[in-house]
């Protein structure tokens, strides 16, 4: 079987850690045919890291996986870029490296554009016949689409709930940002539309969510957050009405491999919603981590209603103000049909987050 080179931008970011984690601790036969090329740029420890992590869990993958940590800025000198890609060859490229903070994509505009729609990234990997498979983000849409949710009633989390598909955002409805940051990715999404419209894929990735980051210990999820938060006995306020369909980190994981081991064609190329079976708001969220550890709701949650503090700021005429979309619920049954399983829901997302033995 023919090796597939691999490249990941943005490997050292939370989902690029725990892909790049999955790839070189996996069992599988199918990862000694891979060759990987884990760009990243941001972070100064996680060569070592990485190489600290497989020694202790005595993980590095054999001898028939190639594997090579690379730093380089996507957004600097052009020729790097150009040179280090067309040097490495890959057969697909994973764009996750992204300015994923609506407020720093806000403040610096040029910067998250350059990132999160790389150009000449793009422009090899059709030169060379690369499929890509790239990370966007649900805040495409502007949250104004009234959406039916499900109301979860139950508690045991052994058992994962259905959700409607009532109203929510499809990938046929028009994308609408109200902020640079999902401008940025509607960028991205549209450039390979339209240069490689047959051999790349975009991912409307929801707010990924799951266990601590493998390499390092310096970045968690907001699930984490309201853990501290409860284990400092810290009452705390949660947006009651900014709904989105959290994911699972390995639930992304799954849909991104599916696309690198079944290859992507003319039939399922495109734009996919990728986003968990449920929709919560942060306040949903808050209510299932106390639930989860057996808290009580009194002792560490309060709500408040996001819309009716924009209300009073309606006056704000600062052009630059980050606005946030409020409901972004998602319908993701196109990837669950091409990839050929269902999203968990939160319940199955706080086991994968804070596993009990």
């Amino acid at each position: 079987m023919e090796t597939k080179r691999i490249l990941i931008t943005g490997s050292s970011g939370y989902l690029g850690q725990h892909l790049l984690h999955s790839l070189l601790s996996s069992n599988s036969s199918s990862s000694n045919n891979y060759e990987i090329y884990a760009l990243f740029n941001s972070s100064s420890t996680f060569e070592q890291d990485v190489s600290t992590k497989h020694a202790q869990e005595k993980s590095v993958p054999s001898h028939n996986v190639k594997f090579t940590l690379l730093k380089l800025d996507l957004t600097n000198d052009e020729e790097t870029v150009k040179t280090t890609i067309q040097n490495l060859k890959p057969h697909v490229c994973i764009h996750l490296a992204a300015i994923s903070s609506p407020a720093i994509a806000q403040r610096n505009p040029d910067l998250a554009n350059a990132l999160n729609c790389p150009q000449v990234l793009f422009t090899c990997c059709k030169e060379l016949g690369a499929q890509v498979i790239a990370l966007s983000t649900d805040q495409v849409y502007d949250g104004d689409k009234k959406c039916n949710k499900k109301k979860r009633v139950d508690n045991d989390y052994q058992q994962e709930e259905k959700s409607s598909s009532s109203s929510l955002y499809l990938e046929t409805d028009e994308a609408k940002p109200v902020n640079i940051y999902g401008q940025t990715k509607i960028n991205m999404e549209q450039y390979l539309q339209t240069h490689l419209p047959t051999t790349s894929v975009s991912l409307r990735s929801s707010i990924i969510m799951g266990p601590h980051v493998p390499y390092g210990n310096c970045k968690s999820t907001f699930l984490h957050f309201i853990r501290s938060r409860m284990e400092s006995n810290a009452k705390t306020t949660y947006w009651m009405d900014e709904c989105r369909n959290v994911i699972s980190v390995y639930d992304m994981i799954q849909v991104i491999m599916w696309f690198v081991q079944n290859g992507i064609t003319s039939e399922n190329a495109g734009i996919y919603n990728v986003g968990g079976k449920d929709s919560a708001s942060r306040y949903d969220m808050a209510l299932d981590v106390i639930k989860y550890f057996g808290g009580e709701q009194q002792d560490f949650v309060e709500g408040l209603y996001k819309s009716k503090e924009v209300e009073k700021k309606a006056g704000n005429d600062d052009a630059n103000a980050l606005r946030s979309p409020l409901d972004i619920s998602m319908d993701s049954s196109k990837v669950e049909g091409t990839c050929g399983f269902t999203m968990k829901g939160m319940g199955g997302i706080l086991m994968d987050t804070f596993p009990k033995n």
